[in-house]
């Protein structure tokens, strides 16, 4: 697979409820082709329905003037990738902690048959103390 980005994401607050959010926009490009927006719902149908403390919430999945969109829990933190590029070193007990959350992310979803294809310390957030 490419390493193109699929969309943009965006901060947003809920009008209705003024929680914070985060909304995957996915790029015209990409949307227009049936395959890649056939698996982007299945995707984000998949994450919807799971529930465990280190997965984003899904709150919304839809379409908006051809762009289908995704309203997830806003988590504050930093990108796993960003930390590494900064040579932030964090305590080696953090670091331990780190692997054990994603290694235990990755065992609950394989539980609920989803494999996550494309796991990469972008898609990490983390809380440095």
């Amino acid at each position: 697979m490419s390493s193109r980005r699929l969309g943009s994401v965006y901060k947003a607050v809920d009008p209705g409820l003024g929680r914070t959010v985060a909304i995957k926009i996915i790029k015209s490009d990409y949307s227009s082709s049936p395959e890649l927006l056939k698996r982007f719902y299945r995707e984000a149908q998949a994450v919807g329905n799971l529930q465990h403390p280190n997965i984003v919430v899904v709150y919304d999945l839809g379409e908006e003037n051809g762009s289908p969109y995704l309203v997830v829990e806003y988590l504050n933190g930093i990108p796993l990738d960003r930390v590494v590029v900064q040579r932030q070193s964090p305590a080696i007990v953090h670091k331990f902690g780190i692997v054990i959350a994603v290694l235990n992310v990755l065992h609950y979803a394989h539980q609920h048959r989803i494999v996550h294809r494309d796991v990469k310390p972008a898609s990490v957030r983390v809380f440095i103390r």
